[in-house]
């Protein structure tokens, strides 16, 4: 990996993670974070590839799922030619 794109990435993550610290919404300051510390992984793992995938599968294990029962109530039928949106 060249030097420039190795500065890049330490700037890049260093500047995410002090917009995630500030940030007043919590769930973009922990994304900013997370992307931060993804692209401190890259620099620091660059030429070791299998224990970067590793991390990121980890990473997607570790996320919360989402919940089946998220989905608005349908709208009770109508006699009307209206399709709701």
């Amino acid at each position: 990996m060249p030097v420039w794109l190795t500065l890049l990435l330490l700037t890049v993550s260093a500047i995410l993670w002090l917009s995630g610290s500030g940030n007043r919404d919590d769930v973009i300051g922990l994304l900013e974070r997370m992307l931060s510390v993804a692209a401190l992984m890259v620099v620091v793992l660059v030429g070791r590839r299998v224990p970067l995938e590793i991390a990121g599968v980890l990473l997607a294990f570790w996320l919360p799922r989402a919940r089946t029962g998220m989905t608005p109530p349908p709208i009770p039928h109508r006699d009307d030619v209206l399709i709701p949106f």
